[in-house]
C-alpha cells in the first residue's frame, strides 16, 4: 500500500475542493492509503470525503510575535501574495507533522505548497497548481527554495503549467488536469432544486466564491446594462465570500435587488445550473475554470472572460462566448444570445457533441505519476 497524504487549507466550497473530492472517489483503495489533512475543520464539503479516507486537521494557535511579524514583512516588503506574507510570520510557530508517507501531495499554492515542502516528511512531495501563480499575486523569489524540494509541480492546465515553466525546469513539471465526473454532474443536475425558476425569464447562473478574482462586479454592471436594455431576465449568482456585503450593497445602488439573487453556498449547484439558460463567468484568471466544463456538460452555453484557460474550454461562437473583461462586452454577448434564438439553439446543439474531460484518462495519469515516484525511491 502507498500511503499518500494530501494536505489543503479547507474544505469549503471551491474549485480546488471539488477537484480533490472527486479524485479520491476514483482512488483505488487496494493501492492507496489516502489521508487528507486541511488547515481547517469542519469544512462544508468534508462529509464528501470516501469512507476509505482518513480525514485530520491542525490545531494552530499563533501568538502575537508571529503577528507582529506579519503586519511588519506587509509594510516593508515587496507586494506579494498574503501566503507568502503569512507563511514567512509563522513558520517557526508551526510544527512538523508528526507522520511520514510515501507520497505527500500540497493540494494548491500557498499554505499548502509551503507546509508539505517544509513540514511534512515523505519520500516524494508534489506541488498541485490550480491557479495562474503569477496573476495570482505569488512571486517567485520567495518561493524558489519552496519548489525545490518537490519531485514533481502539476499543473491543472495547459497555462498553468506555462506559467511554472519559467520558473520551474521541464522535467520537474507534469500537466494533470483535476477530475470532473460528468455521471456526477449529470446525476446532481436531476435533483430537486430549493428554488424555482420563473420560465418566462432569461435566466443567467454563475457559480464561484465571492472573491475579487471572481470579479462578480462585472457581472453587476452587466445586469444594469441588460436591465437598461429592457432584457427579461434574472440572474442567480451561487457561491460565498469575503466579497458577499460589498456585491450586495452594489446590487442595491444599481437598482438589480429584483434582478440578481445572491443564493449563497449552495451542496449542489447543478440543480440550479440545469435550470439556466446561460451560463456566466466574469473571473478575471483561472487554473482551469471547472465551472465552464460543468456548464457545458448541462449543454448550457456560456459567456464567460478571456482569462487564459478559457479559450481551450469555450468553442467561440460555437458552444459560447469569451469576451474582454468589461461589463459592457458582457452585457453584449448576453444580448446576443438572448435575441438570437438560432445562434443560441445551435450553440446547445453543438455542445450535445462537445468533447468532455475523461475521467478515467485522468486517473491513469494520476496512478502513474504516483508510480513513477514510488519506482524512483
Amino acid at each position: 500500500m502507498i500511503k499518500v497524504l494530501f494536505f489543503i487549507e479547507s474544505l469549503e466550497h471551491g474549485g480546488a475542493e471539488k477537484s480533490l473530492l472527486s479524485l479520491l472517489h476514483h482512488l483505488d483503495y487496494s493501492k492507496y492509503e489516502v489521508e487528507v489533512v486541511a488547515l481547517k475543520k469542519n469544512g462544508a464539503l468534508q462529509y464528501l470525503l470516501p469512507p476509505s479516507v482518513t480525514f485530520n486537521h491542525l490545531d494552530l494557535k499563533f501568538g502575537l510575535i508571529g503577528k507582529l511579524k506579519f503586519r511588519m514583512f506587509k509594510n516593508i516588503l515587496s507586494k506579494r501574495h498574503n501566503a507568502q506574507f503569512f507563511w514567512k510570520a509563522f513558520k517557526n510557530e508551526i510544527p512538523n507533522h508528526p507522520k511520514t508517507y510515501d507520497i505527500a501531495i500540497g493540494w494548491g499554492q500557498g499554505f499548502a505548497t509551503y507546509y508539505v515542502a517544509e513540514k511534512v516528511n515523505a519520500h516524494r512531495k508534489i506541488a498541485w497548481i490550480n491557479t495562474n501563480y503569477d496573476e495570482a499575486g505569488y512571486v517567485f523569489a520567495h518561493d524558489r527554495s519552496i519548489y525545490e524540494k518537490y519531485d514533481k509541480i502539476n499543473g491543472v492546465s495547459v497555462f498553468a503549467v506555462e506559467v511554472m515553466s519559467k520558473y520551474i525546469a521541464d522535467h520537474k513539471l507534469t500537466q494533470i488536469t483535476n477530475v470532473i465526473d460528468e455521471d456526477e454532474v449529470t446525476q446532481k443536475s436531476k435533483m430537486e432544486c430549493p428554488l424555482s425558476f420563473n420560465p418566462d425569464l432569461f435566466n443567467i447562473v454563475s457559480v464561484g466564491r465571492l472573491a475579487k478574482p471572481k470579479a462578480f462586479e462585472i457581472s453587476l454592471k452587466a445586469a444594469k446594462i441588460l436591465k437598461d436594455q429592457k432584457v427579461n431576465f434574472h440572474w442567480y449568482i451561487i457561491g460565498d465570500g469575503s466579497e458577499r456585503a460589498f456585491l450586495e450593497n452594489v446590487r442595491e445602488k444599481l437598482g438589480l435587488v429584483n434582478e440578481i439573487t445572491f443564493v449563497g453556498f449552495e451542496k449542489n449547484p447543478y440543480s440550479f445550473m440545469q435550470q439556466a439558460n446561460l451560463y456566466v463567468q466574469t473571473s478575471l484568471f483561472e487554473g482551469l475554470g471547472r465551472t465552464l466544463i460543468e456548464a457545458s456538460i448541462l449543454r448550457k452555453p456560456i459567456v464567460t472572460t478571456d482569462f487564459d484557460t478559457a479559450y481551450g474550454l469555450v468553442d467561440q461562437y460555437k458552444t459560447g462566448i469569451i469576451t474582454p473583461k468589461e461589463p459592457q462586452a458582457i452585457a453584449t454577448a448576453i444580448y446576443k444570445l438572448y435575441t438570437e434564438k438560432n445562434t443560441y439553439l445551435r450553440m446547445v446543439e453543438n455542445l450535445e457533441s462537445h468533447s468532455r474531460i475523461a475521467t478515467d484518462n485522468v486517473i491513469k495519469q494520476f496512478d502513474a505519476l504516483l508510480k513513477e515516484l514510488t519506482d524512483s525511491n
